[in-house]
């Protein structure tokens, strides 16, 4: 049996790609509202060729989700970028 590396990580997270439907489902978060947030650069689809449909990362996914809570929470969303700036 092989012995895994600490350093190393199990799961390679830059290779888990959300398509805009599947953000959908798991964050509750429209389309039309995903496309708004990426006009004001509060979030950011993976680099794609044109015609392809808006995919994401794990990381923007996380970003979503923590953008959304805010919004429930009734924080401003200047005070959602500060601090999502963080993670």
């Amino acid at each position: 049996m092989t012995d895994l590396n600490p350093d190393e990580s199990f799961i390679d997270t830059n290779k888990l790609i959300f398509g805009i439907g599947q953000v959908q489902k798991i964050t509750g978060v429209s389309g039309r509202q995903l496309r708004y947030w990426e006009s004001q650069k509060y979030i950011a689809p993976i680099d794609q060729e044109k015609g392809v449909s808006r995919q994401y990362s794990l990381h923007t996914l996380f970003l979503i989700f923590h953008i959304n809570r805010f919004i429930k929470k009734r924080v401003y969303i200047t005070s959602c970028r500060r601090s999502c700036s963080a993670i």
